[in-house]
């Protein structure tokens, strides 16, 4: 795809590719839902995000001007087309394949190269592997403990809490998925983030969610920010994107809707991103 598409509209292309294979699979699976016996939506999900991600790196590196960019997408941006090994490593690769969590292509390759100075992640692991004991456990045994009764005599508080305690014994299977993810990828080497102020280092480069701060939370807002971390960075990227297409569109519609006759200078009207 990327040798055949020019790399000026790639991301967009990609984007909207993935998404509608994606979704009829999804419909597929909604409609018949006992036709396959193994539910692999999840993993091409992931696959989703990696390749497009992919393709709106790579159309910073190669189309966009440098002064454009912010500073992650200046350290992320892949500025040459790299191997079909690397490119199937990055996507298909065992570590990240059922339940990812995404990452950038930069970021997998420097851990494919070794490039890191980094301590031994066995401590980190080992932690994350008791609290995913805990998690799995928590899910076991509160799962079917709660739900949501239909009877119409139940206060609003009454409600709430059932509301509140069904949710909450919900999420530990999420979490359990996501931590283990996560440490495998830390078992591998995968994850280094730098080290914090008092020399401790940071194995949550791919963490996908703080569980503390998701069951503290005080806002709607601290609850997004904590949960599906990779995912909700996806769509920023996407919703970025989304946005500038949008104000072409609007420009263009505005450009023909004052000149009819479409004597205006369009040109004028085309923003930067379609220039670079």
């Amino acid at each position: 795809m990327f040798f055949m598409v020019d790399p000026r509209r790639i991301q967009i292309y990609t984007l909207l590719i993935t998404m509608v294979y994606l979704t009829f699979f999804h419909v597929r699976r909604y409609a018949n839902p006992f036709v396959d016996e193994l539910d692999f939506t999840v993993a091409l999900m992931t696959l989703t995000q990696k390749m497009s991600r992919f393709a709106f790196e790579y159309h910073d590196g190669t189309v966009r001007s440098y002064q454009s960019l912010t500073p992650t997408q200046k350290s992320l941006a892949i500025k040459s087309l790299p191997g079909i090994l690397p490119y199937l490593s990055y996507n298909v690769g065992f570590l990240g394949l059922l339940a990812g969590p995404l990452c950038s292509f930069n970021d997998y390759q420097v851990f494919i190269h070794g490039e890191e100075k980094k301590r031994n992640p066995n401590v980190v692991v080992f932690k994350k592997l008791w609290l995913c004991c805990f998690l799995l456990a928590a899910h076991i045994i509160l799962s079917d403990q709660f739900s949501v009764s239909n009877d119409p005599n139940n206060s609003v508080m009454y409600i709430f809490l059932e509301l509140y305690l069904t949710a909450a014994s919900r999420r530990p299977k999420y979490y359990f998925a996501w931590t283990l993810a996560d440490v495998i990828n830390n078992a591998a080497g995968f994850g280094y983030n730098g080290v914090l102020d008092y020399g401790e280092e940071r194995w949550d480069l791919l963490s996908n969610l703080n569980i503390l701060r998701i069951e503290t939370a005080t806002s709607f807002k601290m609850y997004i920010d904590n949960w599906n971390i990779q995912t909700a960075v996806w769509l920023k990227d996407l919703a970025w994107c989304t946005s500038r297409i949008l104000l072409y569109l609007s420009d263009c519609s505005a450009s023909h809707t004052c000149c009819p006759k479409g004597k205006a200078n369009n040109s004028s009207l085309v923003p930067a991103y379609l220039m670079e």
